[in-house]
């Protein structure tokens, strides 16, 4: 019997050592969640184009802002300047999009 149970002990072990620690993680859809109309969207009314900004970074990106009414310092800060003010972000899109 102990070794009948030790047997079993040693699968459950390996058996939990085999499955994943990490909590699965269900994607996001920005669609589903863009056109959820039980979500406020400061935005609905203009163009994708009115609300992105092309960066003054080396290389640049696209940052999508909310409008000016909605959130006027980021929008003075960012959309008028082109600088991103969360340096240690822009670091990291630099160091990802420098390879292309």
């Amino acid at each position: 019997n102990q070794h009948l149970e030790n047997q079993q002990q040693l699968q459950l072990q390996q058996q939990s050592k085999s499955k994943s620690s990490a909590p699965y993680i269900q994607p996001v859809s920005c669609t589903k969640y863009q056109n959820d109309p039980t979500i406020y969207n400061s935005n609905k009314d203009m163009s994708p184009n009115e609300t992105k900004r092309l960066t003054i970074t080396t290389p640049p990106f696209y940052i999508s802002l909310h409008n000016q009414w909605f959130d006027k310092k980021r929008w003075v800060h960012i959309y008028k300047t082109g600088d991103y003010y969360e340096k240690g972000l822009t670091q990291l899109f630099h160091d990802i999009l420098v390879k292309y």
